[in-house]
């Protein structure tokens, strides 16, 4: 899950908590900065139409069946 976020956070959709400062006040505080800023729901609404033109079954058999050759 960590890979996971730092992508997240590279495209620009997500923040992360670091386990040891998670709690209900700074989840707060960070739901609040992703609402507050625009910019969050615009790289969202960016990357989800990227994700739409991919054909993301095909490419992973096309990527098995490439392994298996």
């Amino acid at each position: 899950q960590p890979d996971n976020a730092r992508r997240v956070v590279r495209l620009g959709v997500a923040r992360t908590i670091p386990r040891a400062k998670y709690g209900a006040g700074r989840l707060a505080t960070e739901l609040g900065e992703l609402l507050r800023h625009q910019s969050y729901a615009n790289a969202a609404e960016q990357s989800a139409a990227e994700l739409a033109k991919e054909d993301g079954v095909r490419s992973a058999c096309d990527g098995l069946e490439a392994a298996l050759r």
